[in-house]
């Protein structure tokens, strides 16, 4: 990265349940073969990277985390960890250094490829807020924890629910944000809206622009994490162009908390992305991302039911035909099947609180 060439990559940075350290491990080999290069470990739920951050994170959690940076550095892929510094930006002294410094000496441990700072979903209407997060992240450099670092910025979209929930963001924020930063660091943006449909050329030249870079695309799709979003399963084949590896310095994709079924869509980013051909239906791009990812019974099932799973959801399944439904996917021995029935029974919920930590 740092502005080098175009990056493919997962960052794992959702809220609700996080994924487990033997589903994380059986990615890797999918990963690889689709043309993965980056894994970002950032699950909300890790307290120890978030609202805990302070804290010394407990020995036996460090030590997966390690066993897990071999594993994906074994794979040839480059990992890293995204760290969410609650309350930094906002008493950036002394003891937010001293404590910064502590928390970073521990991750400096594991050898790390990659480190994120993320700023994402808090507070943000304050006085300098560019340059006080440009300071925390030369305070950051001059760590040395690794060498490639990246930026959520606070207002991460042009989506105007940030400034509601947030406050509102100063006027040139990413234009000062870009001038307050190395330009080796990558910048995070997930694009006109928090989950974005599309990146048109304009709008990522736009953001180019007032950044002073080519953003890195944090890719809120497939994601359901919400209260609302995680009654929908997201498997529909999203259309990401090769023309993005010309406007946008990569593409990392946040994926559903279900880790087997988010293999549809990152197979289909990794296809359209090398592609030259224009996919004009995207219900036959869905169709083949299913049917390369998983045995025939069960994408069968999927290519029927994939686009009520994702537009519908759970409110529009009876119960009579949830019944069935769950029969039917209980009746195939596959990880991608038991996940559609644990969430065919309600059981795959995030709360409405999931940003009362900020």
């Amino acid at each position: 990265m740092g502005q080098g060439g175009f990056v493919l990559g997962v960052v794992e940075g959702f809220y609700g349940e996080p994924w487990g350290w033997q589903e994380r491990r059986a990615s890797l080999d999918f990963l690889v073969e689709r043309g993965f290069s980056h894994y970002l470990y950032a699950p909300k739920a890790d307290r120890s990277l978030r609202r805990d951050w302070r804290s010394e994170p407990s020995s036996s959690s460090e030590q997966r985390l390690a066993d897990f940076t071999a594993a994906c550095q074994a794979e040839g892929i480059q990992f890293g960890v995204g760290i969410s510094p609650l309350g930094l930006h906002e008493t950036w002294d002394r003891q937010g250094r001293a404590d910064l410094r502590m928390r970073l000496r521990s991750l400096a441990t594991l050898k790390l490829d990659q480190l994120a700072i993320l700023f994402d979903d808090m507070p943000g209407s304050f006085p300098n807020l560019a340059r006080t997060q440009g300071e925390i992240l030369s305070f950051v450099a001059d760590c040395g924890v690794c060498d490639q670092l990246q930026i959520c910025p606070t207002y991460y979209s042009d989506a105007a629910v940030l400034d509601k929930v947030f406050g509102e963001r100063p006027p040139t924020y990413l234009e000062d944000l870009g001038a307050a930063l190395d330009p080796g660091v990558d910048i995070f943006w997930t694009g006109p809206e928090i989950c974005s449909a599309a990146y048109p050329q304009e709008h990522l030249a736009a953001v180019r622009e007032r950044l002073g870079r080519r953003p890195l695309l944090w890719d809120n799709y497939p994601v359901n994490d919400g209260p609302r979003m995680c009654r929908r399963l997201h498997l529909g084949a999203p259309d990401r162009p090769i023309a993005l590896r010309e406007s946008a310095a990569g593409i990392f994709i946040n994926p559903m908390n279900q880790p087997y079924l988010s293999r549809v869509a990152l197979d289909a980013v990794s296809d359209s992305l090398q592609s030259r051909a224009e996919v004009a239906d995207r219900s036959e791009a869905t169709a083949d991302a299913l049917h390369r990812v998983f045995p025939a019974t069960l994408a069968e099932l999927l290519v029927r039911d994939w686009c009520q799973f994702g537009t519908e959801g759970l409110d529009g399944i009876s119960p009579a035909d949830t019944m069935r439904l769950v029969d039917e996917y209980t009746a195939i021995d596959h990880p991608g099947a038991a996940e559609v029935v644990h969430w065919l029974q309600g059981r795959s919920v995030v709360s409405a609180d999931i940003l009362t930590d900020s």
